[in-house]
């Protein structure tokens, strides 16, 4: 299952053409579905996984539909032919086929109102899956929505940037906000991927050379401080509890220094403070953001 969901992201992270990125996505999310729900034992895994698999089927359907949208208007199914079409003349089949396609992307990265999902899915999913789910199934769709805004333009198509815009605002303050709320660290971790996911937009909307290095420069850095915050949630794990609450990190420099030292290293990072590799990430989407004067 962990080498599908490596392909099904290899695919995804390669493409050019819709038809790759509904097979890469078909083949990344049926292995999540499987791993959600490895300790099948459990209520909650197996909770989480028929609610990821129901939402994300139901996603997986609006993202083909505006696949077949978009090629009977355009009769191109790669990125260049679309945006091509798209720039020949307004259509309104290919305006909400891309429009569904977009919402299948929102989906897939948690960005509100399509993050109904992510919580739990990540509270009820093993941890070294929550690690996967916020890491590689993430990085893969920005790979994709990187190269896909390169080709239609964002910058220059107004109501494309608006609609990206306010998603990654959206995810910006709804993914804090849910953060805030949870006493599960788990569910801490999945409101913070919500909001990383809107800062990345942000040098996504931004356009240029500096936009694509800020991106890739983020889900490098985000990558190791997501994983590593999870890693010590599986570390602290046993076979018949696993570490999720509050009180199962309290006194953790006494028992565990080094576990401590590394997930203080990286809830530091995440935070954006300085000298850790998340602020250098957060400097270049600001500086992004500030070259293209948004």
């Amino acid at each position: 299952l962990l080498l599908l969901a490596a392909l099904g992201a290899a695919v995804l992270v390669a493409t050019r053409h819709l038809a790759g990125l509904f097979l890469g996505l078909e083949i990344l999310s049926v292995s999540l579905y499987g791993l959600v729900a490895w300790h099948r034992s459990a209520p909650s895994p197996i909770e989480a996984a028929v609610k990821y698999l129901v939402l994300a089927g139901a996603s997986s359907g609006l993202l083909l539909f505006g696949i077949a949208l978009a090629y009977a208007a355009s009769g191109h199914l790669d990125f260049r032919g679309l945006a091509g079409a798209w720039s020949a003349g307004s259509d309104r089949r290919l305006d909400a086929g891309l429009a569904l396609v977009l919402a299948g992307f929102a989906f897939k990265l948690a960005l509100p109102p399509f993050h109904l999902w992510t919580l739990d899915v990540y509270r009820g999913a093993p941890a070294p899956v929550g690690g996967l789910l916020a890491t590689v199934s993430k990085g893969a769709m920005i790979a994709v929505l990187l190269r896909a805004t390169a080709e239609f333009g964002v910058t220059a198509r107004p109501g494309l940037w608006q609609a990206l815009a306010l998603l990654a605002a959206a995810a910006m303050v709804v993914g804090n906000f849910l953060a805030l709320l949870q006493d599960s660290f788990k569910g801490l971790l999945a409101g913070s991927s919500i909001a990383h996911m809107g800062y990345a937009l942000v040098a996504l909307l931004a356009g240029g050379p500096l936009a694509a290095t800020a991106v890739t420069w983020y889900v490098i850095a985000y990558f190791p401080m997501k994983l590593g915050a999870f890693a010590v949630l599986t570390a602290l794990s046993g076979p018949d509890h696993e570490a999720d609450g509050v009180e199962d990190l309290r006194g953790l420099c006494w028992r565990r220094p080094w576990l401590a030292a590394m997930l203080t290293l990286c809830l530091l990072a995440l935070a954006g403070i300085p000298l850790t590799a998340g602020f250098v990430a957060k400097f270049l989407v600001v500086a992004a953001g500030f070259d293209a004067a948004l």
